[in-house]
């Protein structure tokens, strides 16, 4: 992970582990195949995993906030997690994230994006999915990054809640305007 795949050296890789190159060969064919089982299957299935309790969570919760809170506690402790085995996995290789994003990540991103914006109602108001989507999660994943790499302590269910406020309460805090503006002169 802190290499990359093509920075990361099988004979550095056996001595961190405490074993030979040559014992490293008699489990993986090859490095690609080393990084598969380290850094891509596990982000597959943990996106895989996410997709599925994010149904959950759509199915459970009817009411647009309730869901939305809950999809943010889950997104934050999932990217606590996964951030930087995930930022690995698309940039280390930059072709090969493309593919594996592709193939592996966006049918279950995809899925994902549909039900925040059908719970919430964003996909009624013509929003798309797909930046739904790249913005909801997109947050996910740097608050995970700049927590881990400050190595600072989340509390998700604070995160979750400001982050709750923020996506549902707009940016621009709307002025009431006198009476008479608002109904018109009186008369």
């Amino acid at each position: 992970m802190e290499q990359g795949f093509s920075g990361a050296r099988t004979k550095e890789i056996a001595e961190r582990a405490g074993v030979t190159e040559a014992f490293l060969y008699r489990h993986f064919e090859s490095k690609e195949d080393m990084y598969a089982v380290a850094i891509l299957d596990p982000v597959r299935e943990g996106i895989g995993a996410l997709a599925t309790d994010v149904e959950l969570i759509y199915e459970r919760y009817q009411d647009p906030l309730e869901f939305l809170e809950a999809l943010n506690r889950r997104c934050i402790s999932f990217y606590m997690e996964y951030a930087p085995l995930q930022t690995v996995a698309l940039y280390s290789e930059l072709a090969n994230g493309r593919e594996f994003f592709a193939e592996s990540l966006r049918p279950a991103l995809d899925r994902i994006g549909e039900m925040i914006s059908d719970r919430v109602g964003w996909a009624a108001r013509g929003l798309d999915s797909t930046i739904v989507r790249r913005a909801i999660l997109g947050s996910h994943w740097a608050i995970g990054l700049d927590y881990i790499y400050r190595d600072s302590e989340v509390n998700v269910e604070s995160v979750a809640h400001r982050l709750t406020q923020l996506f549902t309460a707009g940016i621009i805090e709307k002025k009431r305007l006198p009476a008479e503006k608002r109904t018109g002169p009186a008369g």
